[in-house]
């Protein structure tokens, strides 16, 4: 703690020491282990700010949709593994999903501030703005086509869907224009597995030391697609 303090002084960050009461108060996660600190709220960004991020880079946009992701646990590992990924952004919707909060930010090991990450009220015709940009969509399901045998070349969207039920149907990956189904669940492995199959460019780094297995285990450029 003597170390955090001597650093915040350092960057002129203002300091007040109150009891563990109020510690406790202040946390959400209730896991504080003695510090907190006060920021301003993340802010989402805008999806045209997403396109705009991989025009900036000259990269095809690599862009993940959120289909009902409910639990902040998930959505954290999912923005970490997809800023090490490359993915220049990710889109949620308004309802029926975990929005960015504390917890998030906790499991994302400080992805949450560098992956931007879009609302939106209508994935699918957020989708279809997209296709008309150019992007191609691939919707994570079970049973369907194995994502190592997928071509995920180009201006791309993956779609992954809610912890229980998947993907919500025809609606969103369905219709067959621009759309295919890879095999994938919606647990963190199988989500990193197709978020590398899809990385286009070389090999991935993660920004932050204390990157989880799973990033370290994928980031070797097995999975890019060439």
């Amino acid at each position: 703690i003597k170390r955090i303090v001597a650093q915040a002084a350092e960057k002129g960050v203002v300091i007040q020491e109150v009891s563990r009461q109020k510690l406790d108060e202040l946390s959400q996660t209730k896991n504080h282990q003695g510090v907190i600190a006060l920021v301003s709220a993340h802010d989402y960004v805008e999806v045209e700010d997403i396109l705009a991020a991989a025009r900036a880079k000259g990269e095809d946009p690599f862009i993940i949709l959120l289909d009902g992701i409910t639990d902040p646990h998930n959505l954290g590992a999912i923005l970490r593994t997809a800023e090490c990924a490359g993915a220049h952004g990710v889109i949620i919707p308004k309802r029926r999903s975990v929005g960015l909060n504390a917890t998030v930010g906790k499991t994302s090991a400080g992805a949450i501030e560098y992956m931007p990450v879009a609302k939106v009220t209508n994935l699918v015709k957020t989708m279809e703005q997209l296709k008309k940009e150019g992007l191609w969509f691939a919707c994570a399901d079970m049973g369907e086509n194995d994502h190592f045998d997928t071509n995920l070349k180009g201006p791309i969207g993956l779609v992954i869907g809610s912890e229980g039920e998947g993907v919500s149907g025809k609606k969103m990956c369905g219709d067959g224009n621009r759309t295919d189904m890879v095999s994938g669940r919606s647990d963190p492995c199988s989500i990193a597995a197709i978020l590398y199959r899809g990385k286009s460019y070389g090999t991935s780094a993660c920004r932050r030391a204390d990157s989880r297995e799973t990033e370290t285990a994928w980031s070797g450029g097995g999975l890019c697609r060439n």
